[in-house]
């Protein structure tokens, strides 16, 4: 199994245009005590980060082939099977937004639901942070987009929980 483990955070000091650092987290000590630093190989960064902002990339990639990161508020239209009038309905359009987080209970990232269309509206209705497995979605079908990250776009987690 091939894997890409890397993360990404925002630099403390601001040499770098978009502000952000991917690569290798490690840790540095300083006489203020342990100072978290990426190593970016690509972007031939090297240096301090803030911990607060620190996400590791999931394995996946949106509809644009951007890479998915925990943090990122991302949108997914699904498709499921309705039933109606006793018969199933299948392929319905929906859609649902939120951030990516890692669910450790689980040991997988999921969504934690910040809008969502019937089905999943109403159980959002009933759980605030409702939190779904990325792999209760057909990830090969369903279409993900990153729409931004909590940092850079705090406003996106302001928006109603319904649709």
């Amino acid at each position: 199994m091939n894997r890409t483990i890397k993360n990404r955070a925002k630099c403390l000091n601001n040499n770098k245009a978009d502000n952000w650092a991917y690569g290798y987290l490690y840790p540095v000590s300083t006489a203020k005590g342990l100072q978290l630093c990426i190593c970016d190989h690509e972007h031939g960064f090297a240096g301090p980060v803030d911990a607060n902002t620190q996400g590791q990339f999931i394995g996946l990639y949106d509809q644009h082939d951007k890479e998915l990161y925990e943090g990122d508020y991302i949108s997914i239209d699904y498709k499921y099977d309705d039933i109606c009038n006793g018969g199933v309905v299948p392929d319905q359009d929906c859609f649902c937004e939120g951030v990516v987080v890692y669910m450790s209970e689980l040991a997988c990232y999921g969504i934690r639901l910040y809008k969502a269309e019937y089905p999943l509206m109403e159980s959002l209705k009933e759980t605030p942070y409702l939190t779904i497995p990325l792999m209760d979605f057909d990830l090969v079908c369903d279409s993900i987009e990153v729409l931004g990250n909590i940092y850079d776009n705090p406003e996106l987690l302001k928006n109603d929980k319904k649709s």
